[in-house]
């Protein structure tokens, strides 16, 4: 993991290179500013949650990406400080085996 860096894809000009390490369902998360919207994972309530993309990036090519969302508001049946939802962990298989979902996920939480 010498030369993988770990970027916040805040614009869909960034995220479009990461389009192929998801999901179609899951695509309009990671074009989507991090704005307020319904909650697409399986909580027990709807609520209103952030979306959180997360890229691996080595020598400026997209080798893995985290898709997940995270609550603004606490449903009333959760605990306060709920950590993101996880709806997508992918890696180039190119680069398996080499941590990089782990990173990713840690640096998530």
């Amino acid at each position: 993991m010498n030369n993988i860096l770990l970027k916040f894809l805040n614009s869909s000009a960034e995220a479009k290179a990461f389009e192929p390490l998801t999901f179609p369902t899951y695509r309009q998360t990671l074009s989507a500013p991090a704005t307020v919207r319904p909650n697409l994972s399986d909580q027990p309530e709807a609520c209103l949650v952030e979306p959180i993309a997360l890229g691996a990036i080595e020598d400026r090519r997209p080798i893995g990406l985290l898709l997940a969302e995270s609550p603004l508001e606490a449903p009333s049946n959760l605990p306060k400080g709920v950590v993101p939802a996880i709806l997508s962990v992918a890696v180039d298989p190119a680069y398996r085996e080499r941590g990089i979902a782990t990173t990713l996920v840690q640096a998530a939480l």
